[in-house]
């Protein structure tokens, strides 16, 4: 991957984000599955001794919820069993979440392994390494503008953390390949 840049998506001049520093967005992943529930139970202790004492608990209403409690407190949705004894608490595991994004554009190269510049997929390698360096997600590979662009590919990262979006954002203006030593391949950053 060379010449990486930044790529200011048209999608973020839109209510969904909001810039929370210079090329990185703020946005809220909705959790759309009205037909799964995944619980985990709440082990902060201050949080857990707060919503025990309140009161305002109601049973759920339909198929999924028909056995819990369930309370609204600061925004938070929390769970208990209707014959619960125990004081357990849980919370939504897939309840909406902020994620920190931002996209990058960059051309990639052949003679490092990777896809042709006028192949509209982007290869798996070195991206991969860079999610894992980075602790981040690809959430868009924005298809019609790689397969419009026959040089550059495009591509939305996507972190719960601000500070591995900021760490991201490092590899702009550099040459990220990927090297073979013995078993292992390295992923090389360096300065163009």
């Amino acid at each position: 991957m060379k010449n990486i840049r930044i790529y200011n998506a048209p999608k973020y001049s839109g209510s969904d984000y909001t810039e929370v520093e210079p090329n990185i967005y703020k946005t809220i992943l909705h959790n759309d599955s009205e037909m799964s529930l995944a619980l985990e139970q709440v082990t902060d202790p201050t949080v857990l001794s707060e919503v025990a004492e309140l009161d305002g608990w109601k049973e759920g209403e339909g198929e999924l919820y028909k056995d819990l409690l369930i309370l609204t407190h600061n925004g938070k949705v929390y769970f208990k069993e209707i014959d619960d004894e125990e004081g357990i608490i849980f919370e939504n595991m897939e309840e909406d979440t902020v994620a920190y994004v931002t996209s990058l554009v960059f051309e990639q190269e052949p003679q490092f392994g990777e896809n042709a510049p006028d192949d509209d997929e982007i290869s798996q390698y070195p991206l991969e390494d860079i999610l894992d360096k980075f602790m981040c997600a690809c959430c868009d590979d924005y298809p019609e503008e790689n397969a419009a662009d026959p040089i550059n590919a495009y591509c939305e990262f996507e972190s719960d953390s601000l500070d591995d979006i900021r760490s991201l954002l490092t590899i702009v203006g550099k040459h990220v390949y990927n090297v073979e030593k013995g078993d292992y391949v390295d992923l090389v950053i360096e300065d163009e």
